[in-house]
């Protein structure tokens, strides 16, 4: 399986209020950077067996809360297909 690294969250984006609405709207905890990267940095991060399921859920989750908020600045789908294609190989 492939490993998704961490992500810097772009400008204008609070990683620690995506986090949050993550968690509350889907369930899903993301992990938070600390010292000076917090709430510049969101994890994909897991305990034990994750499967590639999993990883294109948060990614969805992930997608669709930066719409809801306004901050998705590319095509819908977009995230999902990338990591979807990356999982494949």
């Amino acid at each position: 399986m492939a490993v998704l690294p961490s992500r810097l969250a772009p400008d204008g984006i609070d990683a620690e209020q995506l986090r949050k609405a993550v968690k509350d709207r889907y369930d899903i905890l993301l992990a938070g950077g600390q010292d000076h990267l917090k709430g510049k940095v969101f994890r994909i991060g897991h305990l034990g067996f994750v499967c590639d399921r999993d990883v294109l859920m948060a990614v969805a989750a992930i997608e669709s809360v930066l719409q809801s908020l306004g901050l998705h600045k590319g095509s819908m789908g977009a995230g999902l297909s990338a990591a979807s294609t990356i999982l494949s190989q």
